[in-house]
């Protein structure tokens, strides 16, 4: 297994827990509604990660990649739900909607297009940014500003960007293979994966601390 299949192995695990643990929450106190979104979003980020492994163990892409591109989307999608459950603010239903049908079209309609291209890339990856920071734009628009809410605002800001420096950052490593069946051979991968779950474990566990702090005050 390569380096970026081992990280893409660790990362399914994490999201595992990480669902286990606001499923948890979840249980413990039925009020926390945002919990059960959060634990939907990363059990969606699993599937992601294992239809990732799915593609490159069947060494064809075809509809696993498109399968493997609308579980992520329909994990940031859950994931804002929770953030709009989280801090009372109407969850944008119809503008997530319409996101997530563009993007799944433009995810289809690139696939004839140079994978190396930068514009390529760049429509690919825009769909997560815009998701993410309609996700800081909930944040944003929440009643309560703790200290916490503005590490929380900062950390989905810096998320949607790295999603927009991907192709960059592909470019720089080598490009990102030949085909997506081949993507976890590369060093792009490796990066890609390894950044993705800092960030993702990062906002994970704040949100768990701001969960707890509500529950206990």
């Amino acid at each position: 297994m390569s380096g970026a299949g081992v990280i893409l192995a660790i990362n399914l695990s994490v999201a595992g827990f990480l669902a286990a643990a606001f499923a948890g929450i979840a249980i413990y106190d039925r009020v926390r509604v945002s919990a059960r979104w959060f634990a939907v979003g990363y059990a969606l980020g699993m599937a992601n990660f294992a239809l990732e492994f799915a593609i490159s163990l069947s060494g064809h892409a075809g509809l696993l990649s498109v399968a493997a591109y609308a579980a992520f989307l329909a994990a940031l999608v859950a994931f804002n739900a929770g953030l709009a459950r989280l801090y009372d603010v109407p969850i944008p239903w119809r503008t997530m909607g319409a996101l997530a049908a563009a993007a799944l079209l433009v995810r289809l309609g690139i696939d004839g297009m140079d994978r190396h291209s930068v514009a390529r890339m760049m429509l690919y990856q825009a769909p997560y940014a815009v998701m993410q920071m309609l996700g800081a734009w909930i944040v944003w628009r929440a009643r309560v500003r703790r200290y916490l809410e503005v590490i929380l605002l900062t950390e989905l800001v810096l998320v949607g960007l790295h999603y927009l420096s991907k192709p960059f950052i592909a470019l720089a490593a080598g490009g990102m293979g030949s085909g997506p069946e081949a993507y976890l051979d590369t060093a792009y991968a490796m990066y890609s994966q390894a950044l993705g779950s800092v960030l993702a474990v990062a906002i994970a566990l704040l949100l768990l601390v701001i969960l707890v702090h509500d529950i206990l005050n």
